[in-house]
Formats: C-alpha cells, structure tokens, sequence
C-alpha cells in the first residue's frame, strides 16, 4: 500500500479531501495535514517527518498553491527525498489542478515535469484516478482510447398548432376541435420555416367510445386476462393502428400540408425528428365565461389524445431507423429564466409510501434500484438524493435548501400514487401526512393538488420532473393534469403518466429512460428510447389461473415540454473510470457473502420500517439511499431476490442491495374493494395454507418460489385476491389477516358477495 503525502493550498480542501477518500477506495493512503496534525504539534518538524515516511508525495498546482510558500517548501523537501531514494522509490507527482502549471517552480524539477491534469469539476476525481495510481506504481501504464463524449443531434420539427378550441357535434357525439396549422422547423439556425398552405379545422378522430375502450384495456384487462377479455383486448389491439392512422389523417391531411411534408421529406437520415403538439386555449379580450371554459375543456381533451399512436400507414412514427419523438407543449404566458443544467446532476428522489384506505402499499424499492443503476456509470457527476420524510413541507423546505445553497435540483423523480378528482376537477399527487413521519408503518396520505403543487414549484426552474404516479397526465373538461399545471409554472420537461400504470411497466420504461439520459441523450431521446424498449417486449408477466400477460402500453408514458429539449449529461466518463469507480466501490462495501441460489423472499414492509427507524430525518431533511431493491411491482413484495451491493454515486455506503429474481407479477394502484372488509378475511379464509397442509399446486410439487403455476409465495394464492396484496399482512407474513383489513386491490366485479 502507498502512502501519499499531499501537499495543496487550504483553498483546495473540498478537492483533497475528496481525492484522498478516491484513494482510499483503491486502498491507497494519503496524507494531508487537516486530518493528521493536531493542535500544539511543531508544523514544519512533523510535515518534514510525514514527507520523509511517505512512499510518494504529490502536489496539488493551482492558483492558489503557487501563492503558498508552504507548498514550495513541502515540494522542495520532497524533491531532496526523491533525490535520495531515486525517482522510482519516491514519485513526486505534479497535478494540474484545471490547467495550472508551476510556471517558475517547475525549476526545482530540473526538467519539465510531466502532469497529470485533473479537474475540481464533478467527477474529475474519479476521471483521474487511472493516472495516479500509474504514477504510483500501482497500475501498469496502457494506452486508454478516447471516450466518445454524447453529441445532441439537430432537431428537425413539425409542429402542429391547435388554436380558436371549440367542440363540433355530429350524430349526437361531441368532440374537440380546432383550427389547425402545420409549421416545420428547421434545426439550421436562420433556415426560414415552412407553413401550410392554409389552416383547417382538426376534429379529434377519436371520441369517448374510443377513450374508454382505451382506459378498459390499460386500466382493467391487466386484472383478469383471459377468455372474452382477452378476445376483447385483442381488438382493441389491432384498432391501435386503425386510430393511429385516423389520427395522422386529421394532423396532417395532405390537401393542406403538402408542401410542409415535402419539405420534411427532405431532412437527412442523421437528424433527429420530433412532432409536437402545440395548444393554445387564449381567445380574444372581451371573450365571455362560457367560452373560456369551453376553451379550456377542448384543450384538455385534445391534449390527451394519444399522439403517441401516429402512424403513417406502414410503421409508428416512432418506430424505425429514423423515429419521431412525440410530445405536447403549451404557450409560455409568463417569463421564466434559463434552467442551469451543469454536473453534478443532482437528483430528488421522492418515495411517498403511505398506507390507509385509500392508498395500497407499494414496495418502496421499485424505482430507486433501476435509476441508481442507471446513474452508476457516471460516477462523480450525479448525486442522488432521498426524500425523507416524503411529506409537502419536506419537500417546500429541501428545494429552498438547496436553491439558498445554490445547488439547485436538476431532476424530481416522484414515485407514488397520482389520482385524478373529478369532483375538484384536478390531478393531485399522495404524499404521506407530515404528523405520521415518527410512525414505522400505517402511515396515512394526504392529497395534493395541482392548485397547491404549482406554486410550490413556480421559479425553481427544474429541467425535468418524472411523475412515476398514475393519471398524472389525464385531465377531464376545464381541468388541469398534474403535468400540463407543472409546465405552466416552470418545469421545462414533464413526464408523466396517462393511464394507471402496471408496476412491470414503470420499471421498465424507469430503467430504459434514465439509462439513455445517462448516454447523453436528451429528455425526448430518453423517452423514445423508453418507449421502443415497452415495444419490442409486450410481456408483463403472469396472472395466476389466467396466464400470460402481454400488453401494449409502450403509449402510456407521456412527455409535456417547453420548447427547448434538455441534455443533461453532456459528458460521459471512460471506461476504465467506470471500471475504478466500481472497484472502489467494492472496496467500501467490504466482502459480501456469495448470492444465494435461493434468493431473499419479501419483506419489502419490514425493510422500509428498518429504513424509516434507522434514518429518521426531521421534517424537510433528506436521507441518503441506503438500499433498494429490482422491483417487478410496486404493489406488494417480490417473490424472490439477492442480496448484492447497491451501486452509486450517493449510495456507496449502502451495505446491501436486494435484486429481484422470478417471474413478475402485474399489480396495479388505486383499485380498492368496495366492501367491508369482512368480504376480504373470508377470501382469505377459503385461502391462506392451514399449518400442515399445503396448497394443491404444493403438495404436487410443481414449480419453483415466484412462479404461478408452481406455488410459492404468489402461486398460493387465489385468482380473486391476485391483483391485491392477498394477506393484509403482506404476502409473505403469512397467517391470518388483520381485523377490520381486506385485500384493497379487489374489484367490484371480482368481490365475493
């Protein structure tokens, strides 16, 4: 093991102390005087002995060091050692801390000496560290080829402009309408925009039927996916297509944007491609209230048409070698600033996980695992930061935090249940009550509207909020979604949810999103990537007693936007500072027993009370992620998992990771059973394995934990308690349920009388 005496100025302290803890990962020990001298110690007498028992010295250069005369005569002791003990046996290493030289102290070398340049930026630690450790004679040198740094491609851009909103009535049916323009422009700065030749009026292709044959099959075929149902998805399935054409008929009617696709026909295959939706409901001055509120009411249903579905006629717009990224935007009404996006990318992580009669359980470890690991190849440039309590005055009190510290959020990840009131006519979002954050479990949830959420976000200027929440994107009449309200009050990029989304669903496209905003891809390159990887795998997992479970719902997943689409990753690290950063953080989590074949089964409730007992916060104070889990829904536990090191760049202290194994069941939020909760203890009843018995799929031997048809921890339970939690204690506490509790997530339909 070295010991390396580091030798800086104290402006450089935050610099040093965070390349002496890299070091110490790769089991390298460096000295620095704040941490080894003490009070009453003679300075120069004990820096001299540490220079002199140290095996390498290495100095810090930057403005302030080359003012130090400590520094120049710490380098000149340390050269009069290396002068002893040979150049081998002692390195005196130069680090140009963001390009500074010795200028006159290079004299002392002899010779000009070679530097290792390293960066007080984020992650210009970590970037360094293969160099260093060469220096040290701890690596062989090898030539390390460049990393490709990410590009944003030029975006060409159709536009479609929604404006005068009105409502056109035919054979009893009543739907949005507007006057409607094409625009394409250009990604060439100063190359003219093309227009149609003239406006026409849009009528929304698709009515309420097609709504709620939509809202059936996302919401309510998941549930029991078999005989007529199944039949019935089916043709909604193959009508995917018939409306996406409808829809790519009425946006862009050849008799009037003829020449707009021409010219669009022309871009090259290397630039990128985006349809947005624009909606304006501003009328005139002087416009009365009627007309206001009939306005806005088509403005709401015409944002949520699902212009996800365009196809041309051969393919999705999306699909392909040359894609289209979809989206929505809506007038800017009020002048907000330019959000900063600059590394660190710093990253809330909101996991509200209250648990009453409203809100069912969901396994806190469902996005933490897949965004963590997306962020881990990019250590030093992303800090991830939890929630904790995940209450509204601790969120008010950590985004103020951070803004009065100038390290303002870059991306607001919520994780919860999102509802939509029709009563309030608003979306809202469930955070847990702030007077229950002392509680281990049970603790209730408090609904917070759009009305409520806007101004608490207004001028923080985040370049991306992700709301993991269903119905976040869905509006009805004169309302507001959550995602169309946050882009109002400046939120540069929302992504959000239109239907109630399956848990299988959430951490697919969560991982697929955050892994190509890792790559430096911008926000709708990340969404596209998301929604092609929902695509190529319709496979959601298997319902006990009915099968498999295949979905198309790559549409779900919905991005609301400004103008300008975001990179936030504009550098990516190389391959061998991934490689280091993973070993050092090996390092730090000490030797782990082997991943047992059999895995870890459950527990996902008494890990978050662990959680909420081990790192209790006060009110607006956050917590750093300790551990997490590859969840397959969010609803209940997990039929089986390993244990193995949780990786990232705020999660390096975390003892354990829980990764997911076994088959995924769908679950899905918010449905809860309308009956007293007698009918659910008598479901359980009839099903809960008696001891010394077994369920039948058991005592047959069939299958493994985890699997449906073969018994373990799901495949005992009954068919009618599958879209719930089963056991009110949680599937794997086994026993009999809690009085007064019942399975919530059972439906009307399937609630046994």
């Amino acid at each position: 093991m070295t010991k390396l005496f580091i030798s800086h100025s104290a402006q450089d302290d935050a610099f040093v102390r965070d390349l002496r803890a890299a070091l110490a990962d790769h089991g390298q020990e460096g000295w620095i005087d704040s941490r080894q001298l003490r009070g009453g110690d003679l300075l120069w007498p004990e820096i001299q002995k540490a220079i002199e028992e140290a095996t390498a010295y290495a100095v810090v250069v930057s403005p302030e060091a080359l003012q130090s005369k400590w520094v120049g005569r710490e380098l000149r002791h340390a050269l009069d050692v290396q002068k002893q003990r040979g150049k081998d046996q002692f390195p005196v290493i130069p680090l140009s801390l963001n390009g500074t030289r010795l200028g006159v102290l290079e004299e002392f070398f002899g010779e000009e000496p070679v530097y290792i340049p390293v960066s007080s930026d984020a992650g210009g630690v970590e970037a360094a560290m293969n160099a260093i450790l060469v220096a040290l004679g701890q690596r062989l040198p090898a030539d390390v080829a460049a990393t490709p740094q990410p590009k944003a491609e030029p975006l060409e851009e159709l536009v479609l402009e929604l404006t005068d909103l009105k409502f056109h009535e035919q054979d009893g049916v009543r739907r949005a309408a507007a006057r409607a323009r094409l625009v394409y422009e250009p990604a060439t700065s100063g190359q003219p925009h093309v227009h149609s030749v003239q406006s026409w009026r849009f009528v929304a292709p698709l009515g309420p039927i097609e709504a709620e044959d939509l809202r059936w099959y996302l919401e309510k075929y998941a549930v029991w996916p078999s005989g007529i149902f199944r039949d019935r998805a089916r043709k909604v399935e193959e009508n995917l297509v018939q409306w996406g054409r409808l829809l790519h008929a009425a946006a862009l009617p050849l008799a009037y944007t003829a020449n707009v696709l021409q010219a669009w026909a022309k871009i090259g295959e290397h630039a990128g491609r985006r349809f947005s939706v624009y909606v304006d409901a501003a009328l005139e001055a002087g416009a009365s209230e009627a007309e206001v509120k009939i306005a806005k009411e088509a403005a709401t249903l015409l944002l949520g048409l699902p212009w996800e579905l365009l196809h041309d006629g051969k393919s999705y717009l999306f699909q392909g070698a040359t894609p289209t990224r979809v989206r929505r935007r809506l007038p800017g009404t009020e002048s907000f600033g330019v959000p900063v996006v600059a590394t660190p990318i710093r990253i809330l992580l909101v996991t509200a996980r209250p648990e009453d009669e409203a809100c069912v359980y969901l396994d806190h470890r469902v996005s933490a695992l897949p965004l963590v690991e997306a962020m881990e190849a990019l250590p030093g440039l992303v800090e991830i930061h939890v929630l904790n309590p995940p209450t509204l005055p601790a969120l008010r009190q950590e985004l103020d935090r951070a803004r009065d510290a100038r390290q303002p959020y870059h991306v607001l990840h919520f994780d919860g249940h999102g509802v939509y009131d029709r009563q309030v006519g608003l979306g809202a979002l469930c955070f847990e009550r702030p007077e229950d954050s002392g509680k281990l479990e049970q603790r209730r949830h408090v609904t917070v509207f759009t009305s409520e959420l806007g101004p608490l976000l207004r001028h923080h200027r985040i370049p991306l909020v992700f709301l993991e929440a269903c119905q976040t994107a869905q509006a009805e009449k004169a309302s507001e979604s959550v995602a169309s309200e946050l882009l109002k009050v400046g939120v540069a990029s929302v992504v959000a949810m239109s239907h109630s989304v399956l848990v299988e669903t959430a951490r697919r496209f969560v991982a697929a999103f955050y892994q190509a905003l890792a790559a430096g891809k911008r926000v709708g390159d990340a969404m596209l990537e998301g929604q092609r990887r929902l695509k190529d795998d319709t496979f959601r997992g298997r319902i006990f007693g009915a099968g498999e479970l295949r979905l198309e719902d790559w549409f779900v997943p919905v991005l609301f936007q400004e103008k300008d689409d975001p990179q936030l990753f504009q550098t990516a690290p190389a391959r061998q500072t991934v490689a280091d950063f993973q070993t050092a953080l090996a390092a730090r989590l000490g030797e782990l027993p082997p991943v047992p074949e059999t895995g870890f089964v459950g527990r996902s409730r008494e890990l978050l009370a662990l959680q909420r007992l081990l790192l209790p916060s006060p009110p607006g104070e956050g917590g750093p992620l300790r551990r997490g889990a590859r969840p397959g829904r969010r609803r209940q536990d997990r039929p089986s998992c390993r244990v193995g090191p949780l990786a990232g760049a705020r999660a390096a202290d975390a003892p354990r990771r829980l990764r997911l194994r076994g088959d995924v069941q769908p679950r899905r939020r918010r449905a809860r059973c309308p009956r007293p909760p007698a009918c659910g203890a008598e479901v359980l009843r009839r099903h809960v394995r008696q001891p010394g018995k077994g369920h039948p799929a058991r005592r047959a031997g069939a299958g493994r934990a985890g699997d449906p048809a073969g018994g373990g921890q799901h495949g005992e339970r009954p068919p009618a308690a599958l879209p719930g939690r089963g056991n009110a204690r949680g599937p794997d506490r086994g026993g009999a349920p809690r009085a007064g509790r019942h399975p919530p997530a059972l439906r009307p339909a399937q609630c046994p009388g």
